[in-house]
């Protein structure tokens, strides 16, 4: 297939395939006053003739995967499960500690250490994990940003990168990634008539928890160090409520995550 020459407002010109023009197109990194040649045309044309278009009708029979999700989502399906298994361990870690606590003064030197090696190597770990976690969760939601793009010929309202973005700006990141993910999910559903659908209330219950769990985080960032055992008890008492809430907020991602890519599959295979 011949390459499609693009020209923007300001003299540049550039060569692409059309699946790669598609992409950039619907990432929004070509201006939408472009223009396109290949060979076989007399003259130029708009560049939004070429590509805002149903899927249908750019030579495909089906729907197409910009870039397959599925062995992104089984890594992050296994990674929520292992950020889910940090949370039962920081239960029973943290509930240990609060017991030493209770009787610190009859508790021994060795228990004490003990306790403390512990609750650093849990931290530690604990730490790791949602690492990476969240950076296998802000790539998987980039590409299903994408490929409901290229599923819908309508205008959505979020690029994949905003979908994401909006995750480190305050306030906005209260509501914005919220709508984006709804966005992401009935596209996937219904790509011709999504603005209608209605999302399942697992997206509702998702997101509350997660703000949950960062108010909690906040908050426990935010405890000042204590002052007597109580104070120490206290927040590990927080820690432990924080951990909680933590597990099922890592079942209704895992739900989450395979109920949309579910949703894009059978939109590939027909």
């Amino acid at each position: 297939m011949s390459k499609i020459h693009v020209a923007t407002k300001d003299g540049n010109r550039f060569e692409y395939e059309l699946d790669e023009l598609d992409t950039l197109w619907r990432e929004g990194t070509i201006s939408r006053e472009a223009l396109y040649w290949r060979e076989g045309m007399s003259d130029w044309l708009p560049l939004q003739d070429l590509l805002d278009e149903p899927p249908q009708s750019k030579g495909s029979s089906s729907f197409q995967f910009v870039k397959d999700p599925r062995a992104l989502t089984q890594l992050l399906v296994a990674m929520l499960w292992v950020s889910l298994g940090f949370e039962v361990i920081s239960i029973i870690s943290e509930s240990m500690q609060i017991a030493l606590l209770e009787r610190i003064y009859t508790a021994s030197e060795s228990e004490i250490a003990a306790n403390d090696t512990r609750q650093q190597m849990i931290g530690i770990g604990y730490l790791v994990v949602f690492i990476v976690t969240a950076i296998v969760f802000l790539k998987w939601i980039y590409r299903a940003n994408l490929n409901a793009r290229q599923f819908t010929s309508k205008k959505m309202d979020f690029t994949p990168g905003w979908s994401i973005g909006y995750y480190f700006i305050p306030f906005m990141n209260l509501y914005k990634p919220y709508q984006a993910m709804r966005e992401i999910w009935q596209v996937s559903e219904a790509p011709g008539d999504w603005e209608n659908v209605k999302v399942s209330p697992i997206l509702a219950w998702w997101w509350g928890l997660w703000i949950i769990s960062n108010v909690i985080g906040q908050i426990i960032f935010r405890i000042p160090e204590g002052e007597s055992v109580q104070d120490f008890i206290n927040a590990g008492y927080v820690s432990l409520f924080s951990s909680i809430i933590g597990i099922p907020l890592c079942l209704l991602a895992i739900q989450l995550v395979r109920r949309i890519t579910k949703k894009q599959e059978l939109l590939v295979e027909g």
